[in-house]
């Protein structure tokens, strides 16, 4: 993109970006053809009735971390107990779930996800230094639309997670002028809902973005206090050690763990990672995405450093289920802005295939699976990791990793695309370098 263009999306981009975006919507609804109440799109979502289920025990005077959390209202008729892995704070938060009925909650939290995804596109677009107007607004739900049949987001949908709604607390932040006195706040509450936001602290530090890092600990820290006051006895238990039991999350060496943690767990252990195992995987694989970011920063491409963080926090985490991964919308978008940007003459033109190798890898591609526990007797595995190519076959070595494929291609042509000054987005767009903040 020449300098006259910057911050202007070409029409021949928005159409096509359009035609691919309704594709990955026909494809959400088609593929796999789900015919049960539970494999359909929307038949799920247990997440969220656990964020319910957390705040009804909250009103109740419960605890929170000693049984499997269950419905108090009254009986769910297919959903199993849950065990409750968020912060005291957020079962809190999660109070005025309580409030409405079970489909008004589902269907409010549905469209929030969905408004969300929308939001943080827009946000990366215009911190990109795009102009807001109609053709950024086509761009942005575009974008998101397109990421819908990633198995990161399609599982969120399906589940009713809470990650995207994370997400866009922590690019909100990181998109405001460094001056902004509560800067940081959002990442401070996000990290107080669930710790892995936290690992952004990392990156305002490599950053020297100090005051960021400052009213972030310490909105985390007023999360914790507000916790304790409201249930001291969950929160004792919380912090004085629950918060490491990972078997509360899942099989830690199931294929979905996409993380140092799964790929020891997977390949060396076969089971739990004894503590200090885990601690040099996860703080070499940290080091090197952090010095990554760092370049990336200093050379002009905060948006991708940014990014190259949060997923550097992914595999850095004990667990990390394919639908944490939902990074992947904001770096596409970075991704589509280096393109339009540096890839429009020349050889330069056959770098549009990275969009397509993103998606090939993150792709919700599915395959059913014979399980006779399942009402329809199948089993649904979606993302390529739960499908039988990640067990056999010569691609099985990166598709039983997807995700930390992705993570290691992001770094390495990342710092490339860097040492070519491919990067040195308009300043306008790069909060980070207003006067220390």
């Amino acid at each position: 993109m020449n300098e006259s263009d910057t911050g202007r999306f070409p029409a021949v981009f928005l159409g096509a970006l359009s035609v691919a975006a309704t594709v990955a919507v026909a494809l959400l609804f088609l593929w796999p053809r789900e015919t049960t109440e539970y494999w359909g799109l929307l038949g799920n979502l247990i997440d969220v009735n656990v964020y319910r289920w957390g705040g009804e025990h909250i009103r109740a005077g419960r605890e929170l971390y000693v049984d499997l959390l269950r419905p108090l209202g009254g009986v769910d008729p297919w959903r199993a107990p849950m065990a409750w892995t968020y912060t005291p704070f957020a079962a809190a938060l999660f109070v005025p779930l309580t409030w409405l009925s079970g489909p008004m909650m589902e269907a409010l939290w549905t469209l929030a996800t969905l408004a969300s995804m929308v939001l943080v596109a827009r946000m990366m677009w215009v911190w990109l230094g795009y102009r807001p107007g109609r053709r950024l607004t086509i761009a942005a739900v575009a974008v998101a639309a397109l990421m819908l049949f990633t198995e990161p987001f399609r599982m969120t949908l399906w589940l009713g997670q809470i990650n995207v709604l994370l997400l866009l607390l922590l690019v909100w932040d990181a998109t405001r002028p460094a001056g902004t006195r509560l800067r940081g706040v959002a990442t401070g509450i996000a990290a107080g809902i669930k710790l892995t936001p936290a690992f952004l602290w990392f990156h305002y530090v490599i950053t020297r973005q100090w005051r960021c890092v400052a009213v972030s600990v310490g909105t985390f820290v007023l999360t914790v206090a507000v916790g304790a006051a409201i249930a001291w006895s969950s929160s004792l238990h919380y912090w004085t050690g629950g918060m490491f039991d990972g078997q509360r999350i899942g099989h830690v060496d199931a294929p979905s763990n996409q993380s140092v943690y799964g790929v020891l767990a997977w390949y060396f252990y076969h089971g739990p990672v004894p503590t200090w195992a885990w601690l040099v995987g996860a703080s070499a694989a940290a080091l090197v995405g952090l010095a990554a970011a760092w370049y990336l920063h200093e050379r002009g491409m905060p948006q991708l450093s940014f990014v190259v963080s949060g997923m550097t926090g992914a595999v850095a985490s004990p667990f990390s289920w394919g639908h944490h991964w939902v990074w992947f919308l904001p770096l596409m978008v970075v991704l589509f802005d280096l393109l339009l940007r540096h890839a429009r003459t020349g050889w330069a033109r056959v770098a549009w295939v990275l969009p397509a190798v993103l998606y090939f890898f993150v792709g919700a591609w599915a395959q059913n699976f014979p399980d006779a526990t399942q009402p329809d007797g199948r089993w649904v595995g979606t993302g390529w990791f739960m499908t039988s190519a990640a067990l056999e076959g010569p691609l099985a070595p990166l598709l039983r990793e997807p995700y930390l494929v992705v993570w290691a291609l992001t770094l390495v042509l990342g710092v490339l695309a860097a040492r070519r000054g491919l990067g040195a987005a308009p300043t306008a767009a790069r909060p980070d370098r207003v006067a220390a903040g």
